[in-house]
C-alpha cells in the first residue's frame, strides 16, 4: 500500500465520534509519532481524501470527527460482542446521563444493525430484560449541562464551582461518583469544610468548571469509603451492631440466598419462624428496610433499634388513626409496644 494509504489509514484510526474531535496539528503529531514526517498540507490533503468516502466533519474549534451516528469507523463486530453493546446499553439508559450516553451510540447502533442481520441472535434483546431494583421511585433527574461539567471535573482531576440545594456558590473538590439504585451521588469535599460529603447530582446549579486541581483528602479511597458502609447513611457515625431477630420462616430462605452479613446465622425456631443473627452496619438504609418488614419481622437487639422501630411503626398508626378514626373504632386503638 502507498504512503498515502497508510497514513490516511492511521488518520481513519484516531478520529473520534462528534462532539469530539482531533485538531489537524494533532493528527500531524499522530503521523509524526507513527514515523510520517508530514506537513499541515499533506494531513490536510489526506482528510479532504478521507471526506469524499466517509461521514467525516468539521468538529469543535475547527477539528474533524465522524458524524455521530457514523458507524463506518467502527471494526467488525460478532454477533456477541453486538450482543454485549445492545445488554450494556439498556442496562445504562436508566442510570446515565443521555450526553454520555451519546458518546457511545455509534457503537450501539452498529451493534443493534449486527443482530438485526444475524437471525440466531436477533431476538436475544427482546428476551433479556434490566428490571430496576427500585420500581417506585424513576431516576433522579439531573440537568445535563450541569452534569457534563460535573463529570469532566471528575474525571479530569478538576475543582467546579456552583451552588448545592439553592444555597451559596461553593468550590467543590469532586471525589467519586455512585450510582445507586434511583440517585446518583457525587462523593465531595467543598472548600469551607474539612470532611468528606455525599451529594446528589441533580442538586447542583448554577456549576462553572474550574482550572484548579482537585486536592484529594490523604488516604481516600472511594472503594474503601463504600465499604466501609457510607452510603447507607449510618445513624449516629460510623459502628456496628449485633442484630438478632424473628423472621416469617420463607425469609430463611431469602436471607441464605442474600445474607445480611458474612457471619450470619439461620436457625429454625419452628415451622413458622426463622432466628436470624448478624453483624451489620448501623445504617438507616437497614432501618427503613426493617420497617418495610412489619408484620414480618420481630426485632429482638439490639433494644435501641427494636424501640426506635416500635416508635416509627407507632406513629404510623396514630396518623392512621387520626386520618381514619373507624380504624380505632374497629379493632381498638392499641400500643404495638405490648
Amino acid at each position: 500500500m502507498a504512503d498515502s494509504g497508510l497514513r490516511q489509514t492511521l488518520i481513519m484510526l484516531r478520529l473520534p465520534v462528534y462532539p469530539n474531535s482531533v485538531s489537524t496539528g494533532e493528527l500531524r503529531q499522530h503521523l509524526i509519532d507513527a514515523g510520517y514526517e508530514v506537513t499541515l498540507r499533506t494531513v490536510q490533503r489526506d482528510i479532504q481524501a478521507l471526506i469524499t468516502i466517509l461521514p467525516i466533519i468539521d468538529g469543535p474549534e475547527g477539528g474533524w470527527a465522524y458524524s455521530q451516528n457514523s458507524k463506518a469507523h467502527i471494526p467488525f463486530m460478532c454477533p456477541l460482542t453486538a450482543l454485549a453493546f445492545v445488554m450494556a446499553a439498556q442496562h445504562l439508559d436508566s442510570l446515565m446521563p443521555p450526553h454520555l450516553l451519546d458518546r457511545v451510540s455509534a457503537y450501539v447502533n452498529k451493534a443493534k444493525d449486527t443482530l438485526a442481520n444475524s437471525p440466531k441472535y436477533k431476538a436475544w434483546p427482546n428476551k433479556v430484560k434490566i428490571y430496576p431494583q427500585s420500581t417506585v421511585l424513576q431516576q433522579a433527574h439531573a440537568d445535563d449541562t450541569i452534569a457534563q461539567i460535573i463529570y469532566q471535573a471528575l474525571f479530569e482531576g478538576r475543582v467546579f464551582t456552583a451552588s448545592y440545594n439553592q444555597s451559596d456558590i461553593r468550590i467543590v473538590h469532586p471525589l467519586g461518583l455512585v450510582y445507586r439504585g434511583d440517585q446518583i451521588f457525587l462523593i465531595v469535599h467543598f472548600d469551607d469544610v474539612n470532611d468528606i460529603r455525599i451529594t446528589s447530582v441533580q442538586r447542583y446549579d448554577e456549576a462553572m468548571l474550574s482550572d484548579n486541581s482537585v486536592k484529594v483528602p490523604t488516604g481516600f479511597s472511594l472503594q474503601q469509603y463504600i465499604d466501609e458502609g457510607h452510603l447507607g447513611w449510618f445513624v449516629d457515625g460510623p459502628k456496628t451492631i449485633n442484630f438478632k431477630g424473628e423472621f416469617k420462616h420463607w425469609w430463611g430462605l431469602k436471607l441464605s440466598e442474600s445474607p445480611l452479613s458474612d457471619d450470619q446465622v439461620i436457625k429454625d425456631i419452628n415451622e413458622q419462624k426463622v432466628m436470624v443473627s448478624a453483624t451489620v452496619d448501623d445504617t438507616y438504609e437497614l432501618r427503613r428496610w426493617l420497617l418495610s418488614l412489619a408484620g414480618q419481622v420481630r426485632v429482638i437487639e439490639p433494644l435501641a433499634l427494636k424501640e426506635w422501630l416500635v416508635e416509627q411503626w407507632q406513629a404510623a398508626l396514630d396518623i392512621e388513626c387520626q386520618e381514619r378514626p373507624f380504624i380505632a373504632e374497629q379493632h381498638g386503638y392499641y400500643d404495638i409496644r405490648d
